[in-house]
């Protein structure tokens, strides 16, 4: 809470995107993130987290290990075309040495490889929540990119 001319108000509710195509592990993700999560929006395509973050701020994008449409890696290399920095958590079980010095370029970002229990999922979004930027100011600038990214997402026609 903070205070402002003599009245208290609540701090803002975090929001949380949860990205992966099993109804099931969003409802995990969703439960591991934790109560610091805030308001959570979950969805099963990468076109969905997209659309998202062009039409409203999110403090944090997790996704499971795979998603319908493109990896969770290339979804977060494209949101970084943008210059958008929302943070993002990937459970990504399987990472190598190479995938995970390519995914750190792409801060602010945290792999989670050992999901077994949820308190790693939960540490790594409490960590990126608290650094979170502050809403973009300049998202109507970015959301012509992220739909038209968004849009090659639907249509395939993915840049390579």
């Amino acid at each position: 809470m903070s205070e402002k001319r003599g009245r208290t108000t609540a701090a803002p509710v975090p929001r949380t995107l949860i990205a992966d195509p099993s109804e099931g592990l969003r409802g995990w993700l969703s439960a591991g993130a934790g109560r610091s999560a805030g308001l959570v929006t979950a969805v099963s395509h990468a076109w969905e987290v997209l659309w998202h973050l062009a039409h409203e701020h999110c403090d944090l994008v997790i996704t499971g290990p795979q998603l319908r449409d493109v990896p969770p890696v290339q979804l977060l290399a494209m949101v970084r075309t943008t210059g958008l920095t929302t943070p993002f958590v990937l459970l990504l079980p399987w990472s190598s040495s190479s995938m995970i010095q390519q995914v750190n370029r792409l801060a602010p970002v945290e792999i989670v490889d050992d999901w077994s229990d949820g308190h790693s999922l939960r540490r790594a979004s409490e960590r990126l929540l608290g650094s979170s930027p502050p809403p973009d100011t300049r998202l109507h600038a970015r959301r012509e990119k992220l739909l038209r990214i968004a849009r090659q997402v639907v249509t395939r026609k993915l840049p390579v």
